[in-house]
């Protein structure tokens, strides 16, 4: 009984630290997001996105995600594609989901590159084109 209290004890322990951890890092990110660091950005933006140590707040992430996007960030370009294309914080966009998708892939995003082959694939947005569809599989694989 003892062995599983304490094991209990540690894992609790070790969530608590893991959610203090968090709460510290997207501190951290808030301040070097507003002096314009695009990657901070983007991590602010995913965890108001899921609520990872901050309050969830889809809107407010929205507005960090789009900021580093906006900077070129291939990343937040990615990310704001996706919300976009499943309507996280945002009205759901197919035209804005290619858009920003198209951009990440630019430079050389897999996720990007996969989502674009997927909705090429697909007909998803776009007219049904599976040589396009390979050629985006192949550069992400690349």
């Amino acid at each position: 009984m003892l062995k599983s209290m304490g094991q209990g004890l540690l894992g609790f322990t070790l969530l608590i630290n893991a959610a203090c951890a968090e709460s510290w890092f997207v501190t951290d990110w808030r301040k070097q997001a507003a002096a314009g660091d695009v990657n901070a950005q983007w991590q602010l933006g995913l965890a108001l996105a899921n609520g990872r140590g901050v309050e969830k707040n889809e809107a407010e992430a929205i507005q960090w995600i789009r900021k580093a996007a906006e900077q070129g960030n291939a990343s937040s370009q990615y990310s704001l594609g996706l919300m976009y294309a499943t309507g996280i914080g945002i009205a759901k966009d197919l035209k804005e989901t290619l858009r920003w998708y198209r951009l990440s892939a630019a430079q050389g995003d897999v996720y990007a590159l996969n989502s674009l082959a997927a909705m090429y694939a697909s007909g998803t947005g776009v007219p049904q084109d599976k040589t396009e569809a390979l050629k985006c599989y192949r550069l992400s694989a690349e």
